[in-house]
């Protein structure tokens, strides 16, 4: 949603359809999670998040955090459906609608996508963008019903799943890609700014940029799995890079992260 906010002045029409989804069904969306994800963002994210947060305030009775005071005239819709929770792709608003919203639902999620992990609650947290504390009570009182495992590995305590088959089979199909949409959805934003109105720029200054944006990246590249090419040094990375980020925005509008080419 905050991604979508962003990208609304380039596509009105899908920021619109957001809105009406977000004013008829936001009591699936979690305001603590809201919080803890505008903590950080970029002036211009904040800006743009303000605008839509207060269009659907106004439009649902919400409370969403960062709204600004005015909201633009905007009439809803009324197209936006609910499918069915079983599809794949639903997956978390399945969660939420099983276990509610909140800390545990979040962890359970982190699980059913990383079945094999062993993980700390401070890396819980970081991922499902709650805190350490309620992701600590959240995975002691999944403990306590036998569906995580606690150990203690370097004088601190991590968790796993007790039995990693039997949360699948209770929670019924999850969707064949499962990427960190943070880390995927900042890496199209650095893709979108970077190198924007290529012809409007110096050549060097657009060149600084890009190899400044590729070092941005790794990161989040690396947590997606995704590989960078080889860069050049100066100017010649400037092809190299427009023809690499159409293809991989290609393949991320088709839902393949991997590069074909380096299997």
């Amino acid at each position: 949603m905050v991604f979508t906010s962003l990208i609304g002045s380039s596509d009105p029409r899908l920021r619109d359809e957001a809105m009406d989804w977000c004013i008829k069904n936001g009591r699936y969306v979690s305001m603590a999670r809201l919080r803890h994800l505008l903590r950080d963002v970029a002036p211009d994210v904040r800006e743009s998040w303000g605008v839509f947060a207060a269009t659907v305030n106004a439009g649902a009775g919400l409370t969403w955090p960062g709204a600004t005071s005015q909201q633009p005239a905007y009439q809803a819709t009324n197209r936006s459906r609910l499918r069915p929770f079983s599809e794949p792709s639903l997956i978390a608003l399945r969660l939420r609608a099983m276990f509610g919203i909140g800390a545990r639902t979040e962890v359970l999620k982190f699980f059913l996508f990383h079945q094999g992990a062993t993980v700390a609650a401070s890396s819980l947290a970081d991922a499902t963008l709650y805190t350490k504390r309620n992701v600590a009570e959240a995975c002691e009182a999944l403990v306590q019903a036998e569906i995580l495992r606690k150990r203690v590995i370097a004088n601190r305590f991590v968790y796993s799943l007790e039995e990693p088959g039997a949360l699948s089979t209770f929670v019924g199909s999850v969707p064949p890609v499962t990427p960190d949409w943070s880390a995927l959805l900042r890496v199209v934003v650095t893709i979108l700014n970077t190198g924007d109105q290529p012809g409007d720029r110096n050549e060097s200054a657009l060149a600084v940029q890009v190899h400044q944006a590729t070092r941005s990246m790794a990161a989040d590249m690396d947590a997606l799995g995704i590989r960078q090419p080889d860069w050049q040094r100066g100017v010649g990375i400037l092809g190299q890079w427009f023809d690499w980020t159409s293809e991989l925005m290609g393949r991320l509008a088709s839902g393949v992260l991997e590069d074909p080419s380096l299997k």
